[in-house]
């Protein structure tokens, strides 16, 4: 069965089974009957139908469904969940998705109408609100409450934007529905299409030709990684479960003790249980969880660009994040292949990553 009820899912899970049968993890002289139905994109469902012999058909899924306990047990079942952050399979596979020649000329009709040319590059934005899951799920509001502490401020990425505009690209800021429309930055270079332009191809299509996706941990950045576009995400909430290509970049949420009036260090946090693959995080009196700040989040959008142009990483950063890396991934399959934290990130926030004991 197919995840379709959620766009991460239904993009990431479909695409890195895909990945696997490049890589070899999966068998591939095996034939695979997948289902699903109601897919919360159109688009990317008809895309993945290209690929792989997936039956829309209401009664095969609920058959599935309600056999699973039985059937998961045999060798006729395969699991379409993340078994590991998928770093052997992102890393190691290729994109499979391709758009056709009428969907290209649709995509490059809609540049046109919002004044990007040819020759132009925009980078896509996304922030993670609660306004998608309360309209899309309503009856699970008390579960998405206590999942708020993954939302976080667009306006902490307009310095980002600017900056991206200032070096003559665009910002499309993405979002199927979201809670509040995009500040008047007088900017036009930075575009709201979430709230003026927003459906189902453009949001497969967008992702997917940007120069890079600067987002947070919310599904829709898994678009721009199944298209092998590079992702750089602030305010992630997990330790490794974050973007999922070594060329990617991140930054971590801190979590503040309001007692000591300071911020905690990452080990202690997870014992606490935060940053760890249950995503709920606990409400614990007396500890908050805070969004990056404007400047965390304009630096990691520098460094992707200058990465892009071809920059060595600083060495700074990159001791940082050795430092991080083997305190935190040495135990995640093809650890080596995670992505980094921005190396500005983790200079600035190396005391809470280096070993408590130093």
């Amino acid at each position: 069965m197919i995840f379709t009820k959620r766009i991460g899912h239904l993009a990431g899970n479909t695409d890195l089974f895909l990945r696997q049968l490049q890589v070899g993890t999966a068998d591939t002289s095996a034939t695979y009957i997948l289902a699903g139905i109601e897919p919360v994109n159109r688009q990317l469902f008809e895309m993945l139908k290209r690929e792989l012999n997936i039956y829309e058909s209401r009664w095969l899924t609920r058959f599935l469904f309600y056999i699973r306990p039985i059937i998961k047990r045999t060798r006729f079942w395969e699991p379409m969940a993340w078994m590991d952050p998928g770093y052997q399979g992102f890393n190691y596979g290729k994109a499979s998705l391709t758009f056709n020649s009428e969907e290209e000329a649709r995509g490059r009709e809609f540049f046109r109408t919002i004044g990007i040319g040819d020759d132009d590059w925009y980078v896509c934005l996304h922030n993670r609100d609660a306004a998608y899951l309360d309209n899309y799920m309503p009856q699970e509001k008390a579960l998405w409450r206590s999942r708020d502490y993954r939302n976080c401020s667009v306006e902490n990425y307009l310095k980002a934007a600017e900056y991206i505009t200032s070096l003559g690209g665009y910002v499309l800021r993405m979002g199927a529905i979201v809670g509040e429309p995009l500040p008047d930055t007088g900017n036009p270079k930075i575009i709201d299409y979430a709230t003026k332009h927003r459906d189902d191809f453009l949001d497969i299509f967008l992702p997917a030709k940007c120069r890079f996706f600067l987002g947070c941990d919310s599904g829709i950045f898994v678009i721009a990684s199944i298209f092998d576009v590079p992702v750089a995400l602030a305010n992630c909430n997990l330790i490794a479960y974050n973007p999922f290509r070594r060329d990617d970049l991140f930054t971590l949420t801190r979590v503040f003790d309001e007692k000591a009036g300071a911020y905690i260090h990452y080990k202690k946090a997870q014992q606490l249980g935060y940053y760890n693959i249950v995503r709920r995080a606990p409400a614990l009196e007396g500890y908050r969880v805070v969004e990056n700040e404007p400047d965390d989040i304009l630096a990691l959008a520098k460094e992707m660009l200058e990465r892009l142009e071809g920059a060595e990483a600083d060495s700074a950063g990159v001791e940082a994040n050795k430092i991080y890396r083997d305190g935190f991934l040495t135990h995640i399959p093809f650890h080596q292949d995670a992505p980094n934290l921005g190396g500005a990130f983790a200079v600035s926030n190396l005391n809470l990553i280096r070993p408590e004991q130093d």
